[in-house]
C-alpha cells in the first residue's frame, strides 16, 4: 500500500528540477517499471505457495516476507549512507 503514496512524491521531485535537467524525465520509467516488477514478482510469488500446497493464506505470509525483505533493504540502504562519508547535497529550489 505504500508504493502508490511514494511514486508521486517521487515523479513530482523529478518535475520539479525537468526546467534545468531535461533529462530527469527519463527516471521515472526505470522507478514505474520496478514497481511493476515488484507487483508482479509477488504476485507469482503467492501464486507459487497456493501451488504448492501452502493454501489460499500464503499470499499473505509470503506478501510480510516480501515487505520485511525490502524494509531490510532499505535500512541497510540507509544505514550504509551513514558511514561518515560526505554527502551530495542538493541545492534549493528557487521560485
Amino acid at each position: 500500500m505504500g508504493e502508490p503514496g511514494t511514486a508521486g512524491g517521487r515523479e513530482a521531485d523529478g518535475a520539479g528540477e525537468s526546467v534545468e535537467r531535461p533529462g530527469v524525465w527519463l527516471t521515472s520509467t526505470p522507478n514505474i517499471a520496478a514497481f511493476n516488477l515488484g507487483n508482479a514478482a509477488g504476485a507469482w510469488l503467492g501464486g507459487v505457495a497456493i501451488d504448492a500446497g501452502f493454501g489460499y493464506t500464503a499470499p499473505n505470509w509470503v506478501g510480510a516476507a516480501l515487505a520485511f525483505a525490502g524494509l531490510g533493504v532499505a535500512l541497510v540502504s540507509g544505514l550504509s549512507g551513514l558511514s561518515g562519508r560526505a554527502r551530495r547535497s542538493r541545492p534549493a529550489v528557487t521560485v
